[in-house]
């Protein structure tokens, strides 16, 4: 099995799909949400140092990031950082 994480990362939401690359499979959709493919693009830092992305962080009080992608552009690659291992943990769950 070698397996691609595609991953897509906007102020709409955080969206995933794996593809075994060694077969003719299709690529499957990874379930970020719980009531769907999608999650929240929110990250939030708390005040004790938990971080918690999508909508675990919707609720959550403390330092928040809506657009990983345009801290990253400055340089502030913490927020999606978050969001790859979110994604990659959930994708594992999933295989």
């Amino acid at each position: 099995m070698a397996d691609t994480l595609g991953l897509h990362v906007d102020p709409a939401g955080i969206t995933a799909a794996r593809v075994d690359t060694s077969t003719d499979a299709p690529p499957v959709v990874v379930p970020l949400g719980a009531d769907g493919p999608s999650d929240d693009c929110v990250v939030v830092h708390t005040d004790d140092g938990t971080v918690l992305v999508g909508r675990a962080a919707q609720d959550a009080t403390g330092t928040r990031v809506t657009d990983p992608m345009t801290e990253a552009a400055t340089g502030r690659i913490g927020p999606l950082g978050a969001v790859v291992n979110h994604v990659v943990g959930l994708s594992l769950i999933h295989i």
